[in-house]
């Protein structure tokens, strides 16, 4: 009686080893790939936070809006050194390229909506009689952040470079 419960006993043991052995090579790509997942949304949010605060300073400030020298002036401040505040308290480097200005000329019918991509343009207008031109700055920044556990799938033809590269765009009107 005694001896059947030592050897029950022993094959639990084996079943929980067996179980331990396993689930690590089940549950360490997932806690990786999760790991890697929470540093991309991380950076993602860096970016849209940056974003914003780039949009709403074109908004407030529309004739220091295309300007990026990353240093204060006496006069104004430019997106560059609002890029260069952000970055001092960012856990990835954000990149700010050279911010393109783009013009509309904008009708009494067009009813307030925004204009697509493809109606705007980089080199202002002549608007005909009846339409106003509207001014329209687009901001891109980027980043790279390196992943902790980088990982790729060669059987699919999918890896994700390291570091990786983020990057979004947004567009505001000024004027």
């Amino acid at each position: 009686m005694l001896r059947s419960w030592f050897l029950r006993m022993g094959r639990r043991g084996s079943v929980a080893v067996e179980f331990a052995l396993v689930s690590v090579f089940l549950l360490a790509p997932l806690v990786a790939g999760a790991a890697d997942f929470l540093v991309i949304l991380t950076g993602q949010a860096q970016l849209n936070t940056a974003l914003q605060a780039l949009d709403y300073f074109a908004w407030t400030n529309p004739t220091a809006a295309d300007t990026t020298t990353g240093t204060p002036n006496t006069s104004t401040v430019d997106p560059g050194y609002v890029l260069s505040l952000i970055n001092n308290a960012s856990m990835f480097h954000l990149t700010l390229a050279a911010p393109v200005i783009e013009y509309y000329c904008a009708s009494s019918t067009s009813g307030g909506t925004p204009p697509t991509s493809s109606q705007l343009s980089t080199t202002a207008p002549t608007c005909a009689s009846g339409t106003t031109e509207q001014i329209y700055v687009k901001y891109t920044v980027t980043t790279n952040v390196v992943l902790p556990f980088p990982v790729s799938f060669p059987a699919v033809g999918m890896s994700f470079s390291n570091p990786f590269s983020l990057s979004t765009t947004g567009t505001v009107q000024v004027q």
